[in-house]
């Protein structure tokens, strides 16, 4: 509910601080696929926004969640930048936080000497910051990241740790430590004293309701009693004969782990709970049960890795001991047991509902379309094991294929793989799709060169349909020996299609509606923004016939004026009372932006241009094609930006930064500059031939100090604006604070009167500002009577004539209605009307 009102009111910070809330209540939920769409979401927003905070804080937490679905690459990244905001901002209890989820995954990925090293960081920046509870976590890890090391210094360990932990009441806390404690007696050889530890660890996290640190401390407990602490636990023979089998005891405990794990998405955890299931299995005699284990770890585990994107690691992962063991035990099961194994029959039907659930949940959770499709990519090269992959749109105005999410893909395969979704786009109608069960022997693909190149084994390509439109293509591919996709794979996969295009078709919904909604509703409140120029001064009558002239041409104009004059606003009024109006106004100030990125933004680039550019994107000039395009601060612009510039404007024509081709485009261009382009251009600080292509037109707003007979005018206006906003009073001035405001010469002209007028409307305490309130505005009173020698005082008497005729104009010419308004006598008005020779 908070987060559908911030979106309504646009308060987009305040919205991605609640998205962030809900990806934690959803991760203790166990709803990680939604967690992580919206913790991105969150992300996303504060990285746009250089939000360092809020961008730690999620990206810790993405981290964990990283982790906790087998996600290795990504929970680095997430982990290592994490850490690196929180540095930057100072905060060293995030940066303790994003080290201790930054070495938990080094472990994780068998690099202990890399997680020591993570922990031990960790450890020195808790004690730099007087952090005890950040110490002890780091401390504890350090003890699990070695529990092999030489006993003292493990004993000391966890000595400094308890130490750093004393009257902390934290489960989480307590629980690490003791899991800490049960490792290094179990790698002391002392199971019996590892196996007491390990259950207090599992009572201080069932008591937390901590899944993670429960089936953490659950497979120690099961190490312990497999390797004889349930036996010397009870104290001699005797006692050891009436307790129940350690075999038993540890199978409890490891199907609670299997079972916790499963439940909330703990991906890393579960292999590990099924291998011991495994063991257990083997040691009892029961070896069919065994096997089942050991392929219900080992297709978890390849699951895992096939979520890793990075090649490097995914590697990595997959060499660490435990689970190469493992895979190379998982081998020489017979063909198909490890799908056949991994559970009763109707497992794999529950874990493509899962998967299509997840799916869903994610489509259901994201907006954007780009960060959907790479999210439901994972989830689907997961389920039917495939190395890479990915999805192609079809661009509606082009028809071509554009890949939209790719994973591990080299340039080769993606040209062959766009190929192949083009044919399958063309037979789709006829039902056909694209599967190669032995890629390097099919006829199809001899021409492919990357099928020989990458000995790439068995793909598959189905066609994304919705309501039989095709809206792109999904590619899968696998390098694996003797690992072909079966029917059911090859099932899956169309249904994954499909659905991501439901999900396409309503995402480009949205992003039209929402598009279309904002420039309309942009557009209802700018088409007046004529009548909102406010002035009647001899020189605003100038600009205002000038403008009338040129509203109708679709010439260049160059805006002249000091800075808070209003050139924006003159630029928008010409648009929209010209025949572009019906189309769009972009405005970009040029001096905001460094050259390097100004190019990219105002033609666009491709693809793979520069470090970043993860997709097409088009500039403003394509954008503004038959509309009109403001570009602010002209002056400011380097030389190297005039002469692209200049092209675009000769030729009609813009190449995007990367691409090889032009695109023709229609666009009015409207300049402004606050600096002296004649001076600049004789000076060769500006060319003449881009000034002479601008200067068409020339509009020179005058300084407000040139125009003080407006300053009524604007008080008037900004009052009144002032007075529209919630809760706020509407005000008046009285004419002793009009001649200070008279007074000074604002040099920040129109920006600076209405500031300053917004700021003594809040702070006046009364329906009129006072003169008094006026001085006791201290800042602005200094500079009122902080006169130079071009500042000029107006006559008394002409603030009173336009007093007066503003008053009889707010009353409809009642004299006694605009005595009350002025706070005069009737008497006195009839007295000044004759004085001042005011008909009416």
């Amino acid at each position: 509910e908070s987060l559908a009102i911030r979106r309504e009111l646009s308060d987009h910070q305040r919205a991605a601080e609640v998205l962030g809330n809900l990806g934690l209540w959803h991760r203790f939920k166990g709803e990680l696929p939604v967690a992580s769409a919206r913790l991105e979401e969150a992300a996303d927003f504060a990285r746009k926004h250089r939000d360092r905070w809020l961008l730690g804080q999620t990206l810790a937490n993405l981290a964990v969640i990283y982790r906790t679905r087998g996600r290795m690459d990504t929970a680095l990244a997430a982990a290592r930048e994490a850490a690196s905001s929180a540095r930057c901002l100072g905060d060293e209890a995030l940066e303790c936080e994003a080290l201790d989820y930054l070495g938990m995954t080094e472990r994780d990925l068998g690099r202990t000497a890399d997680a020591a090293a993570t922990h031990e960081k960790a450890a020195a920046t808790a004690r730099r910051g007087s952090l005890a509870t950040q110490e002890a976590y780091a401390l504890a890890s350090l003890v699990i990241d070695r529990p092999d090391a030489e006993p003292r210094s493990i004993k000391e360990l966890l000595r400094r740790a308890a130490r750093s932990a004393t009257g902390n009441t934290s489960a989480k806390l307590h629980a690490r430590l003791m899991e800490a404690g049960a490792r290094s007696s179990l790698a002391a050889g002392d199971a019996a004293q590892a196996l007491e530890q390990a259950r207090a660890a599992m009572e201080r996290a069932t008591e937390g309701n901590l899944p993670e640190a429960r089936v953490s401390a659950s497979l120690v407990a099961c190490h312990c009693l497999l390797a004889g602490g349930g036996l010397l636990a009870g104290g001699g023979a005797q006692a050891a004969s009436s307790q129940v089998d350690p075999l038993v005891q540890a199978a409890e405990f490891a199907t609670h782990a299997a079972e916790v794990a499963q439940t909330h998405g703990l991906a890393e955890e579960t292999w590990q709970a099924f291998a011991v299931l495994a063991e257990i299995a083997r040691r009892s005699g029961r070896r069919s049960a065994g096997l089942r284990h050991l392929a219900s770890a080992a297709e978890v585990l390849d699951q895992n890795a096939s979520g890793i994107a990075d090649e490097r690691i995914r590697q990595t992962y997959l060499a660490e001991p435990r689970r190469a063991d493992l895979m190379r035990s998982a081998a020489i099961l017979p063909k198909g047991r490890a799908r056949a194994a991994a559970g009763s029959p109707e497992s794999t039907p529950a874990r493509t509902l899962a998967a299509l659930y997840e799916i869903s949940s994610i489509i259901n959770s994201m907006s954007d379309l780009d960060a959907l499709l790479e999210r439901v990519l994972d989830v689907g090269l997961a389920i039917v094991g495939a190395e890479r992959g990915l999805i192609t749109l079809l661009d509606e105005t082009t028809g071509e294929q554009q890949v939209r999410a790719a994973r591990d893909l080299e340039e080769e395969t993606v040209r062959d793989a766009l190929a192949y979704s083009h044919s399958v786009v063309k037979e789709a109608a006829a039902g056909r799709i694209m599967v190669a069960l032995d890629a390097g022997n099919d006829d199809r693909l001899r021409e492919f060169k990357s099928v020989s190149l990458y000995e790439i084994k068995s793909l598959m390509c189905v066609p994304m349909k919705m309501r039989d439109k095709i809206t792109g293509t999904v590619y899968v591919d696998s390098r694996r020996q003797g690992v072909p996709f079966t029917d059911e794979d090859l099932r899956f996969l169309e249904a994954f299609a499909n659905l991501s295009a439901s999900a396409v078709e309503q995402a480009r919904l949205q992003e039209k509606l929402a598009s279309e909604n904002v420039y309309l509703r942009r557009e209802a409140g700018e088409r007046n923004q004529y009548h909102n120029i406010i002035g009647k001064s001899v020189k605003m009558q100038g600009v205002y016939d000038l403008m009338e002239k040129v509203a109708s041409s679709t010439l260049p104009v160059l805006i002249l004026g000091e800075s808070g004059t209003g050139k924006e606003l003159v630029a928008r009024a010409l648009h929209y009372s010209g025949p572009r109006r019906t189309k769009k106004f972009f405005s970009e100030n040029v001096a905001a932006i460094p050259d390097t990125l100004l190019e990219s933004e105002m033609f666009g680039h491709m693809r793979g241009a520069f470090t970043g550019a993860d997709r097409d994107r088009k500039g403003l000039f394509e954008l503004a094609d038959g509309g009109t395009l403001f570009l602010d601060e002209i002056g400011d612009m380097s030389s190297p930006m005039q002469s692209k510039l200049l092209r675009a404007l000769q030729d009609g024509e813009i190449r995007p930064v990367g691409g090889k081709e032009t695109h023709k485009v229609d666009v009015r261009v409207i300049s402004a500059t606050n600096k002296d382009l004649d001076r600049m251009m004789k000076e060769g600080r500006f060319r003449e031939d881009l000034f002479y292509r601008l200067n068409v037109v020339r509009v020179t707003l005058p300084p407000l100090r040139e125009r003080k007979e407006d300053i009524p005018l604007l008080v008037d206006h900004f009052l009144r604006k002032a007075g529209r906003e919630p809760g706020a009073q509407p005000k008046r001035v009285e004419v002793g604070a009009l001649q200070l405001l008279l007074r000074y010469s604002w040099p920040g002209n129109v920006r600076e009167l209405e500031n300053e007028l917004l700021r003594l409307a809040v702070l006046a305490p009364g329906a009129v500002i006072t003169q008094r309130d006026v001085m006791d505005s201290r800042e602005l009173f200094d500079k009122i009577t902080t006169l130079d020698e071009k500042d000029s005082f107006t006559p008394l008497e002409e603030v009173e004539r336009l007093q007066i005729e503003k008053a009889l104009m707010e009353a409809a010419g009642n004299r006694a209605r605009a005595a009350e308004l002025l706070g005069i006598s009737r008497a006195t008005i009839f007295r000044k009307l004759r004085k001042f020779r005011i008909a009416h």
